[in-house]
């Protein structure tokens, strides 16, 4: 069997959910808990949104866990 000769597989769908706004400095330190100053992180990504895009004016960001 040849490469162009693989049958074609459907994607497997993907899931997400919501973190709700309570859990927010946990899905922080599970996924970035490790990084140094992590805690400053989220304000930085904001700051750099800010400083990169002239439309972008700060704003709430919903995360979701996939």
């Amino acid at each position: 069997m040849t490469l162009s000769t693989l049958p074609l597989q459907e994607p497997a769908a993907i899931k997400s959910n919501l973190v709700h706004p309570r859990g927010r400095d946990t899905f922080w330190r599970f996924y970035f808990g490790s990084v140094p100053g992590w805690q400053r992180l989220e304000g930085d990504i904001f700051k750099m949104m800010d400083n990169l895009c002239d439309i972008y004016h700060g704003a709430f960001w919903e995360f979701s866990m996939l």
